[in-house]
């Protein structure tokens, strides 16, 4: 073969070759076999343990590597001049519910007084508008027969004391306890007299406005003891507010116990004691461990082989043998492209899909940050089945 047909052959080979490549623009690009290991990076669960409050730390009770339990104390901030100010809104509150309680007992003793002293007046007036009924009038009468019975029979008694006094036979005691029964008797049946004598008289005008002037004035006063229950309220919002601040106060203390909220192993130690931490400031780092995943990217032209929940082989730097995992997570959008197109080519970007394939490490063998290698299950695409 002469050299005028080997550099023929030569160009024909080159032509063809950006023929095909122009026609058929996917021929350029390298895929990522079934079986291929992706590498990633193992992660686990982190979080930060912060102060609710500002403070002094005065103790930071776990160190780099500790493990910790949930609800686990794993620093404390100085909690003395908070303390004080929890005491002292107890203090208030007790102020407040003695107050609260003195003004409502006053304020419903007030309210009952008020209302017997406007009964009584009532009646007394309607009592002297109406007049004595019947029945009054012979229940005084029957009074007045009762003193007079009374009366006399204690005269008789007295008169007879002083006759057996004289002649030596009864103490001067005796004598004087039947005189002073004879004048209690004798009081006794002039005030029956009386008062019958009033009760078939009847009222005076200038009495039934006295006791209308009574009415009013009790009146008036039962309103204002009612008008008074207000200060009951006032009494009650004041208790109200004073148990929010020993609420607010109580809370303020309780936070400056730090405690985990989860279980994990400590990656950082943030603070010392002695240092003055603001609100929402880090105190120590954790991480949990005890599932972890390792975090991918698959190319695009694998994505449509995995499935939610499938098995997928990991290998990690440091163990032997490859691991088990789950797929649990793929994203729903490309996240970069692993090459760029050649516009020359008539090619387009490679995007690749974010996944996470969970391990168990109970050994707690994992740590974060290890190097994994994931391996693409083989299978054919879902689009070609």
């Amino acid at each position: 073969m002469n050299k005028k047909v080997t550099a023929a052959i030569a160009i024909g080979a080159v032509l063809i070759t950006a023929i095909g490549f122009t026609a058929f623009p996917w021929a350029s690009r390298s895929k990522v076999k079934a079986g291929q290991p992706l590498t990633g990076y193992v992660e686990g669960v982190e979080f930060s343990i912060a102060a609710k409050v500002p403070g002094r730390v005065q103790d930071v009770l776990v160190k780099e590597g500790d493990r910790v339990e949930a609800g686990q104390v794993v620093a404390r901030l100085e909690s003395r001049e908070l303390v004080e100010q929890l005491n002292q809104a107890k203090a208030a509150l007790a102020q407040a519910q003695i107050g609260r309680t003195l003004t409502a007992d006053t304020v419903d003793g007030q309210v009952a007084q008020a209302k017997a002293t406007l009964d009584g007046a009532r009646a007394k007036w309607e009592a002297l508008k109406n007049g004595a009924r019947p029945q009054e009038i012979e229940q005084a009468r029957a009074a007045v027969d009762q003193a007079q019975v009374a009366y006399d029979n204690a005269k008789l008694n007295d008169e007879r004391t002083e006759k057996l006094f004289a002649s030596g036979a009864v103490s001067a005691k005796l004598r004087d306890d039947a005189r002073s029964a004879a004048d209690a008797a004798l009081a006794t049946l002039k005030m029956a007299k009386e008062k019958l004598s009033l009760i078939e008289a009847g009222a005076r005008q200038e009495e039934i406005d006295g006791a209308k002037a009574q009415v009013d004035q009790a009146a008036a006063a039962l309103q204002l003891a009612i008008a008074s229950r207000s200060q009951v309220s006032l009494k009650a919002a004041a208790t109200d507010q004073a148990q929010a601040m020993v609420e607010a106060a109580q809370a303020m203390v309780d936070n400056t116990v730090i405690r985990a909220p989860q279980k994990g192993t400590v990656t950082a130690k943030l603070v010392q004691p002695g240092e003055m931490v603001a609100a929402g400031l880090p105190i120590v780092t954790v991480v949990d461990i005890d599932t972890v995943w390792v975090k991918a990217n698959v190319p695009e032209e694998q994505v449509s082989k995995l499935q939610l929940g499938q098995e997928m082989e990991v290998s990690i730097e440091g163990i032997e043998n490859r691991l088990t995992g789950k797929l649990t997570w793929v994203s729903a959008s490309a996240d970069f492209a692993t090459k760029k197109a050649s516009h020359d080519m008539g090619d387009f970007d490679r995007k690749t899909f974010g996944i996470k394939v969970e391990l168990s490490n109970s050994d707690g063998m994992l740590k974060q940050g290890m190097t994994a290698k994931v391996y693409l299950p083989a299978g054919k695409n879902r689009s070609d089945r």
